[in-house]
């Protein structure tokens, strides 16, 4: 699979006329807890020539590229997917350096995770390391706090309320739920992936085996569609999802200086393009 993401990289790089600095998974992958035919998340970060910045214009800073997979290198697509053999989907979506370096100085959750995804497709400037050596002047317990609660809060409204429930929303309320407790419990940036986070954090063993057979189950491949509750997990969800909900969160606020993330950006687009002399 990496060379075949490296493969679409590249042809983006050529048509967009860009330099992809740092790929990586995101979504259930990263997470790991994906089904046989989850979709792969391809998250980027890309820098444009310096001259695509001396402009008084507001341009699109986000590419983005849906593929179907699985299909050979040099294949056209087929016309009609229907009646093919089963895709998953290559979903690509990246950001131009300037806009992911304002939205690390906002503690942007979804930068935060992307600098540190397990898969890593490429990183041979070591983008990631680059950020993740100054994260702590950045990171907004506050603000990644109120990010995750608002998403857990949004799918246990919407799947997990009634009497049956689709049973792998669990998962997506668990996530972020958890991501507030070990920040709660003053344990910094939550991990990307869940079973490390589950294994980690300080919550009843009775809660973590029902996790981790849930996370057997999907990893097995079985439908967890809609089904009767589960009530060790709903129970937890229900009563922490009532605290946070009434909780304010008030963590003093990073430093977040521009000045550094002012030389990363020139730095990298003078080691690439030897815009400095």
């Amino acid at each position: 699979m990496k060379e075949r993401v490296l493969y679409e990289l590249h042809k983006i790089e050529q048509e967009k006329n860009i330099r992809v600095l740092y790929a990586c998974e995101s979504g259930s992958r990263a997470w790991g807890f994906p089904s046989t035919d989850s979709d792969y998340d391809i998250r980027f970060i890309y820098i444009n020539k310096p001259e695509w910045y001396l402009s008084i214009l507001e341009k699109r800073d986000v590419v983005e590229r849906m593929i179907p997979f699985p299909i050979p290198l040099s294949a056209e697509l087929p016309e009609d997917k229907e009646h093919s053999p089963k895709y998953t989907e290559l979903d690509f979506s990246g950001w131009d350096l300037k806009k992911a370096l304002r939205l690390f100085r906002k503690s942007n959750p979804a930068i935060m995770e992307w600098i540190h995804s397990p898969i890593v497709y490429w990183n041979p400037y070591d983008f990631s390391g680059t950020l993740r050596s100054i994260v702590t002047e950045y990171f907004s317990y506050t603000a990644s706090s109120y990010h995750y609660l608002h998403m857990a809060h949004g799918n246990f409204k919407d799947y997990l309320k009634a009497d049956t429930v689709w049973t792998k929303k669990y998962f997506y309320v668990l996530r972020p739920l958890l991501a507030v407790k070990w920040m709660e419990q003053g344990r910094g940036i939550p991990p990307v992936d869940f079973v490390d986070l589950v294994n980690k954090i300080d919550i009843p063993d009775v809660l973590r085996d029902a996790i981790h057979e849930l996370i057997g189950q999907k990893k097995a491949g079985k439908e967890l569609g809609r089904g009767s509750k589960n009530h060790v997990i709903s129970a937890f969800i229900e009563m922490e999802m009532d605290k946070y909900l009434k909780m304010k969160f008030q963590h003093p606020r990073p430093s977040a200086p521009v000045d550094i993330l002012d030389d990363i950006f020139l730095n990298f687009l003078d080691g690439i393009y030897g815009y400095i002399s």
